[in-house]
């Protein structure tokens, strides 16, 4: 039985018969240089769905990489932009660690600036 497929439906995971994949991207942030003993653990609840991970890649973010994504563009400077003039201790926008979002912040995006695609 098809179940109501197709029996020759287009297939775009190159040929495999796969079904289509909900794709989903995360950041990690690393604390250390290394770490050998690093894990991730997958909730998928009562689900008997596999999970695979794939496109793993480790990168130093440039300083004023404010969303991690290997850039320093408008992104960032929107969120920086979003926190400018607060004055709290830990957030992410607080490039100098000061405990304010200020013009020292805005240089540090500015000197590493990546621009668009």
């Amino acid at each position: 039985g098809h179940h109501g497929r197709p029996a020759h439906r287009p297939d775009h995971a190159a040929g495999r018969g796969a079904p289509a994949h909900t794709h989903y991207r995360y950041v990690f942030t690393m604390n250390a240089a290394t770490d050998f003993s690093a894990s991730i653990f997958f909730n998928v609840g009562s689900a008997t769905a596999g999970v695979y991970v794939d496109n793993v890649s480790l990168f130093n973010a440039p300083p004023g990489d404010i969303n991690a994504d290997g850039r320093v563009d408008l992104s960032d400077l929107k969120l920086l932009s979003g926190d400018w003039l607060k004055q709290q201790s830990g957030l992410s926008t607080d490039l100098d660690g000061n405990g304010k979002i200020d013009f020292n912040d805005f240089s540090t995006l500015g000197e590493n600036w990546s621009g668009s695609n």
